[in-house]
């Protein structure tokens, strides 16, 4: 049977709470030659915490959800996934707190709460989520802190993101700097927010700019190489063919360029491709891609920290948009037309 704190207390002829706040640091003060002898006692006995007890005392977890949407169908394929959840694991390592990952078989609704409101975990970190996701952990916010990753779609403070409305801004004035004035684009997923925010951008450029948004130029990549590949195909197949596609992320844009290649349309000579992410694979690409450049691993830090935070230290969660930047490389040229 394992030893307990009691046992150490007994060895030691001292109180279980004397115990206690010399192993947890407090909070009532423990002469350092009281803290030795516990410590030497620890090891004496093999003494293992009961995190389950001391949760009960505390009632936190030392546990953070991480939810990430459509894990089994991309996820680690993804490069923006990847770079969240090494971001998320430096600070839970900084932190000393563990992980529960929300896999796609059980991170439906109705199970993201039962692991907040059986206390499993004390916040969560919710990747690119669905509307009806964010919408049910927001329902238990008083009690469990929570942040978004990328856009929240309840408009509220807790959206760790990108400046997409800058990047998008930034990706299209290269292109119309370079002479480009029939410009497509490569969406990602309609439910999320930084697909929606960034096709926004693009509209809203496109009609200050007085070019034409046309529609048959507008498809949905859905953040995959494959589907950016068919959603280019279809551009490229229209009537009237654009010189430019700006895409909603690199691993559309890496498709959209396989397309060009199969049609024999040139890139960046007849065709130039802007991608978002600035991925490691955008600089070694053929040819390399021009991208918007977001801190994808920072973002997932900051938001991680501040879940932990509003559940050790009872502060709010106060989002935060990071700045993004255009990075030139080879798939964008001036425009050869008329």
């Amino acid at each position: 049977m394992p030893s307990t704190i009691k046992d150490i207390a007994k060895k030691l002829n001292l109180s279980v709470s004397t115990v206690s706040y010399a192993l947890n640091g407090g909070p009532k003060p423990v002469s350092s030659a009281v803290r030795e002898k516990v410590f030497e006692a620890v090891k004496e006995l093999d003494y293992r915490p009961n995190h389950q007890a001391r949760s009960l005392i505390t009632r936190q977890n030392r546990s953070v959800g991480l939810y990430i949407e459509d894990l089994v169908s991309h996820s680690f394929s993804s490069s923006f996934v990847q770079a969240a959840m090494s971001g998320c694991i430096n600070a839970a390592s900084k932190l000393q707190q563990d992980i529960l990952l929300m896999t796609s078989q059980n991170s439906n609704q109705r199970h993201i709460l039962e692991c907040l409101q059986d206390s499993r975990v004390d916040g969560a970190v919710l990747v690119t989520p669905r509307p009806e996701i964010e919408d049910a952990v927001a329902s238990t916010s008083k009690r469990f802190p929570y942040a978004v990753l990328s856009g929240s779609w309840l408009d509220s403070d807790v959206s760790f993101s990108a400046d997409n409305s800058l990047g998008t801004r930034l990706a299209l004035e290269h292109l119309y700097e370079l002479g480009h004035r029939k410009i497509g684009h490569i969406r990602g997923l309609a439910q999320q927010g930084d697909s929606v925010a960034r096709e926004s951008a693009y509209r809203s450029f496109m009609l200050e700019a007085g070019l034409e948004v046309r529609e048959s130029w507008v498809r949905t990549g859905n953040w995959q190489f494959h589907d950016g590949r068919i959603a280019c195909l279809e551009i490229l197949n229209d009537s009237v063919r654009p010189t430019a596609i700006f895409c909603a992320n690199d691993m559309s844009a890496f498709g959209a360029i396989s397309a060009a290649n199969e049609l024999d349309v040139s890139v960046p000579d007849q065709l130039s491709i802007v991608g978002f992410d600035d991925t490691e694979a955008a600089a070694t690409y053929t040819p390399a891609l021009t991208s918007i450049r977001q801190p994808v691993e920072e973002m997932a830090e900051f938001a991680f920290e501040a879940v932990v935070l509003a559940a050790t230290q009872q502060r709010p969660v106060t989002g935060k948009v990071f700045e993004t930047s255009l990075v030139i490389r080879s798939s964008t040229a001036h425009c050869l037309e008329g």
